[in-house]
């Protein structure tokens, strides 16, 4: 399993180091499961844009056992994944 991050201003960029980071490794997009995480939903440019070269997309749902008076919804659990992860950090 992998993982990657970068920032990005457009939804071109977007695809492109998706895309770009696939080629690298030698993975075929029509093949890999892609997990989306952070600020994105189904009706987002960038997920349409992805979905158009990859169709095995779906989206994670970290498990968070916590309450938060913020928000409890899976969009803000996936927003604020990397923060939350080192919650739990021992």
């Amino acid at each position: 399993m992998l993982a990657n991050t970068f920032l990005y201003d457009t939804k071109e960029d977007f695809i492109y180091y998706l895309l770009f980071t696939a080629e690298q490794l030698q993975i075929d997009p029509s093949e890999f499961k892609l997990w989306l995480l952070g600020d994105i939903t189904k009706d987002s440019v960038n997920f349409n844009i992805t979905y158009t070269y990859v169709k095995n997309i779906d989206f994670l749902i970290p498990a968070f056992n916590f309450t938060s008076e913020l928000e409890l919804s899976e969009t803000f659990h996936r927003e604020a994944f990397s923060l939350l992860k080192t919650l739990k950090c021992e």
